[in-house]
């Protein structure tokens, strides 16, 4: 008797394993920290991100090539994402303010109107995440054959 997961479940788990797959190789590539011990990047580096801040900020961020909106950033991701996150953890601005030191931090609420940009840690890390989607595809097309990726990718 086969039994075979269904779809959703087949789906869930090869977006898992894509996930983990680009985290794996972002947290290769960018000079980040994680906690206070064992940290790969130098003090003030930016705190480690994942596909998902990735997906649902900084890669629109980076392609407008200006700030945006919070109501704009929805509007181009559609879905919310942790703006306060991605500010406390060095990628964006909201309204101009980015880190502050602990203890002074006067945290921006933001609002639909508030404007969002980039920092330069964000710029930074928004190119290196640009091509390994890609390059997990690419990856995965060798490990498992263009044709049985390709045959996926058309349904």
């Amino acid at each position: 008797m086969d039994v075979r997961p269904p779809l959703p479940a087949l789906l869930s788990a090869a977006f898992v394993a894509f996930t983990i797959e680009a985290d794996n190789e972002a947290e290769r590539l960018v000079a980040h920290r994680t906690t206070s011990f064992g940290a790969s990047g130098e003090r003030g580096s930016v705190w480690l991100t994942s596909l998902a801040m990735w997906w649902n900020c900084l890669r629109a961020l980076a392609a407008a090539g200006e700030p945006l909106t919070v109501a704009e950033l929805h509007a181009r991701t559609r879905m919310e994402t942790n703006l306060d996150g991605m500010r406390r953890w060095g990628y964006i601005t909201i309204d101009g303010v980015g880190r502050v030191k602990r203890g002074v931090e006067q945290r921006p609420r933001p609002k639909p109107s508030s404007t969002l940009a980039l920092s330069r840690r964000g710029e930074a890390a928004a190119a290196l995440w640009q091509p390994i989607p890609a390059e997990i595809e690419r990856c995965w097309r060798e490990r498992f054959g263009a044709e049985a990726v390709g045959r996926c990718a058309q349904r």
